[in-house]
């Protein structure tokens, strides 16, 4: 039986800094009825102790592994939940008083299996200063492809899962899967989901103060969690084509885009390879895609903004030299950016 309206699931790891704004964030919202599971996974640093000031609260446990990485965390999370929508919350983020509150009464007067709302983003260096537009509706059945990507569907925060839905199709994070876990979980969820919703109002802040993020960080084995992710995508276009006319109103050709993260990855500030090395991986994966990066990018595919435009140009070169340039100091300016941000 589900006993609390949501349950909020938290993964952290080494968190000390954030992790009582995060847990403070939640235990003051006006939904009262919230059920708040903290994954310690396998911290070094004192949030294990911070922690341990919440004991009074019945309605938050800890449950403290050795370290597994976020999406076993999440995973953890969901089996022990008792809520009747789950909320995934990032360790170093927080959430304004009234958001679980406000998605949820959406959500239950419109009978909706997934409902999203707004964010906020502090530093830019990630999704570019993105604060998601105010809208409010909900869709069912093949509308959801009208809306998809106006719930944000990359990443899973700042949303209600409809618990039934997860269990009952046995949806999970990937736990083998290095980058990119948020955006595979929400396809398999779209999949399944037969209303989706948005409603606006207070936000989920998105702090990005973290250095040592996946997301900032060099990432081994990528290619092949990049070509899950673009079978999944095929996956929902053929279930919903309007999802792909739609995201190509403003984006360019997906699989460049994925060819594009691919490289990028290679040339993160934390990446061991040699100089040597990422040339001949480079070379490699450009004489692999050849056909792609030929062909991608015309018609409703072609690049929409300036920076598409030059990145789709560098690629089109296939001068391994020219494209490591071109993400090496693509990544300097990033790393810069979000040290200045920190000042």
């Amino acid at each position: 039986m589900q006993k609390f309206d949501v349950t909020v699931i938290i993964p952290a790891y080494n968190s000390e800094k954030t992790i009582e704004k995060c847990v403070d964030s939640v235990l003051t919202q006006t939904l009262k009825n919230v059920e708040i599971i903290v994954v310690n996974d396998g911290s070094v640093d004192s949030t294990s102790k911070k922690l341990s000031k919440y004991s009074e609260y019945s309605q938050l446990s800890v449950i403290n592994q050795e370290n597994h990485g976020v999406s076993y965390s999440r995973n953890i999370g969901i089996k022990n939940s008792n809520g009747k929508y789950i909320f995934f919350l990032d360790s170093d983020d927080y959430i304004e008083k009234d958001l679980l509150k406000q998605l949820f009464d959406y959500a239950v007067e419109n009978d909706l299996d997934l409902v999203s709302g707004d964010h906020l983003e502090c530093n830019s260096t990630l999704y570019g200063g993105n604060e998601s537009k105010k809208d409010t509706f909900f869709v069912r059945g093949n509308e959801i492809g009208n809306r998809f990507l106006d719930v944000f569907p990359k990443c899973v925060w700042a949303k209600l899962f409809r618990t039934e839905v997860i269990r009952r199709n046995g949806i999970v994070f990937p736990e083998k899967m290095s980058l990119g876990e948020d955006l595979y979980f929400s396809y398999l969820f779209f999949l399944k989901a037969e209303s989706i919703g948005k409603c606006s109002g207070a936000k989920y802040i998105v702090q990005n103060v973290n250095p040592n993020s996946l997301s900032k960080k060099y990432v081994p084995g990528l290619e092949n969690d990049l070509e899950e992710q673009l079978r999944l995508w095929k996956k929902l276009v053929k279930k919903y084509p309007a999802i792909e006319s739609n995201y190509y109103l403003n984006e360019y050709d997906i699989e460049l885009y994925f060819i594009a993260a691919y490289i990028n990855n290679l040339y993160k500030w934390d990446c061991p390879l040699s100089k040597k090395e990422k040339r001949e991986l480079l070379n490699q994966y450009l004489i692999s895609k050849k056909e792609i990066i030929i062909s991608a990018g015309k018609g409703i595919k072609c690049p929409k903004n300036r920076y598409q435009k030059i990145l789709s140009m560098v690629l089109k070169t296939r001068n391994a030299f020219l494209i490591g340039l071109f993400f090496k100091t693509k990544e300097k300016i990033k790393v810069y950016k979000f040290n200045r941000s920190k000042e």
